[in-house]
């Protein structure tokens, strides 16, 4: 068997034969590195060539130590958002406007001058004149608006010419004045009395006129459009007031009344009014509450 000097068993693998004869192989000693390392920048790599040259390259050329590497710096992580999660740019607030809206379709406008109260409620009660005032109450008995006779004119014949007429002041609960009402009455001896009512805010923004004679009356807006029509029946009895038919124009089928009763005058809207049709509603209700108490007088004296 071929005799191996100790020092090639560290270098070079067993043969075949001591392989197969169970002859132990040799394990080249291992040197642990020191503790702590001698560079703290130096990286594993380097390490391992390191305690490698150490350990095998005794008595002989040892390998080159490794340039030291530079410190590791992880790279820059960029974070992607998706799409569903970015946030758009906040648009800034419109300034701020204390002017009214354009319409009068906006519920606002009417808040503004205190015609809302007419939505809230298909039913008004328009009380007998006391100390010139009129008060005009819901379905609850709430008291919505008062009305005053600012100007009466009156003429013993019965076939005077238009005059000033009569004005009415409509004032909310809270003291504000919403409406201005001014009527009109022509008389004559051969036909029923023509009535003409103008409705308009009180900075003259004119809301419609209220036209007809005897039993019937149409109520216009500012552009003469019809918006409904105010019917009353024939009565060939006059054992009871007749009442009106409020008839809209464009929805014929949803019908109210303005009806007389004991302690005034009766309002049902229809459903479908606007506050501008509601408001000429009221306007027409509260003159002929005007011309039967006037009537009455008349008959009296």
């Amino acid at each position: 068997m071929e005799q191996r000097a100790p020092w090639d068993s560290l270098t070079s693998p067993p043969s075949y034969e001591s392989a197969m004869l169970g002859q132990p192989y040799v394990i080249a000693p291992y040197d642990p590195l020191p503790y702590p390392f001698p560079t703290p920048d130096n990286t594993t790599l380097h390490h391992y060539v390191y305690g490698c040259s150490s350990s095998t390259n005794s008595g002989s050329s040892q390998l080159s130590t490794a340039p030291s590497a530079p410190p590791f710096s992880p790279p820059p992580t960029s974070v992607t958002v998706p799409p569903s999660s970015r946030r758009l740019p906040v648009p800034p607030p419109p300034p701020s406007s204390t002017s009214l809206p354009v319409g009068p379709n906006d519920v606002h406008y009417w808040r503004h001058h205190g015609l809302d109260l007419l939505l809230s409620t298909n039913y008004i009660h328009i009380t007998k004149r006391r100390d010139e005032r009129y008060s005009i109450t819901d379905n609850t008995k709430s008291l919505l608006y008062t009305t005053t006779i600012d100007m009466e004119t009156t003429c013993c014949c019965c076939s005077s010419p238009r005059g000033p007429g009569i004005t009415f002041h409509l004032a909310s609960r809270n003291k504000q004045q919403v409406l201005t009402i001014q009527q009109f009455t022509h008389n004559t001896c051969c036909s029923a009395r023509e009535m003409e009512v103008n409705v308009s805010l009180p900075s003259n923004v004119a809301l419609g006129t209220v036209e007809g004679k005897g039993s019937h009356f149409t109520l216009s807006n500012q552009s003469g459009d019809v918006l409904c029509y105010l019917d009353q029946e024939n009565d060939c009895c006059n054992c009871c007031p007749v009442p009106f038919k409020v008839i809209p124009a464009s929805f014929p089928h949803d019908v109210g009344t303005v009806d007389q009763c004991g302690q005034g005058t009766m309002v049902t809207f229809p459903m479908v009014l606007d506050v501008a049709t509601r408001t000429l509603l009221v306007a027409f209700a509260l003159s002929q509450q005007y011309m039967r108490e006037e009537d009455a007088k008349r008959s009296t004296s």
